[in-house]
Order: structure tokens, then C-alpha cells, then sequence
């Protein structure tokens, strides 16, 4: 019999840098705690990201793996998918269109 894996959704707005690092990681960690397999962190109204964003993203990638999880991104602008791209993170993270196709990959 298989088994459901529990999602979470998480919704960030406006900048991902060093003022809102602390709180992303513990918006991850209390998601993993209460049993979400898969994070889905949606970047639709992310309007920038600096290099300690980038650092806060790496850091909850690897909280979700140490727990067994995983973490994906979705709804990215180009600025973000340009710094994924430098930083060649593209190839670290499973970045989706939208939530509509997250759900469709992992329904």
C-alpha cells in the first residue's frame, strides 16, 4: 500500500535576504516537524533575492533532505531564475511553473 506524502505550501513574499532568513528556516523546520515530505515554497509575489536568500534556500533544501523530504520551488521571476542560473543552483533545485504544476507532477 502506498503511502501519501503530506505537502506544505509556503508562501514568501517580497525580498528573501539576511532580515527574514531566520524565519524561513523555522517556517521549514515546523513543516518537516509536523510531517510534510515535500515543501513547496512559492515565489510568486518574491519580488528580489540576494546572496543570503540564496543561503537561506540552499539551508532549507538541505533541512528537507536531512529529514527525508524534499523542497521545490515554484512561480519564480527572472530575477530569481537568472541568480539560480549564476550560481548553477538550477540544477540543484526542482523548479516548477506554478502550483498547478507541482500538483500534477506529485499528485
Amino acid at each position: 500500500m502506498a503511502t501519501q506524502t503530506q505537502v506544505e505550501v509556503v508562501e514568501l513574499f517580497g525580498r528573501i535576504d539576511a532580515s527574514n532568513s531566520d524565519t524561513i528556516r523555522q517556517i521549514v523546520k515546523e513543516s518537516l516537524a509536523h510531517g510534510a515530505g515535500r515543501i513547496l515554497i512559492d515565489c510568486r509575489q518574491v519580488t528580489s533575492l540576494d546572496s543570503s536568500g540564496i543561503s537561506t534556500l540552499i539551508v532549507a533544501l538541505k533541512l528537507a533532505r536531512s529529514a527525508g523530504g524534499k523542497l521545490a520551488l515554484c512561480s519564480i521571476n527572472d530575477r530569481i531564475r537568472m541568480m539560480l542560473q549564476l550560481t548553477g543552483l538550477e540544477q540543484v533545485f526542482e523548479v516548477f511553473s506554478n502550483r498547478a504544476e507541482f500538483e500534477q507532477r506529485y499528485a
